[in-house]
């Protein structure tokens, strides 16, 4: 979902919080939803967008922590922290 959120292209550190805002209204309208869901579009409620968002910021920190095979770490930062795990 992440890569179908943002673009498969799309560099992590571009990310920001219109990025982590356009990811939510995605979510809560039902566009965007897990592959393969053959559930109709429904809006989703505040419970799956809060884990899908703590998910997102979780993929986040641990590329900042793991290691690229050349003594760095994938990310150097994690673009998305800070930003509020609530959808409302």
């Amino acid at each position: 979902m992440l890569l179908r959120a943002w673009g498969e292209g799309r560099r992590p550190e571009t990310l920001g919080l219109r990025d982590w805002q356009r990811f939510i209204v995605e979510l809560r309208s039902g566009r965007l939803r897990p592959e393969g869901s053959v559930r109709r579009v429904r809006p989703v409620g505040d419970r799956q967008i809060g884990y899908d968002l703590k998910f997102a910021l979780a993929v986040f920190n641990w590329a900042v922590l793991a290691g690229d095979g050349n003594g760095g770490a994938l990310l150097e930062r994690n673009p998305l922290k800070g930003f509020p795990c609530r959808s409302t």
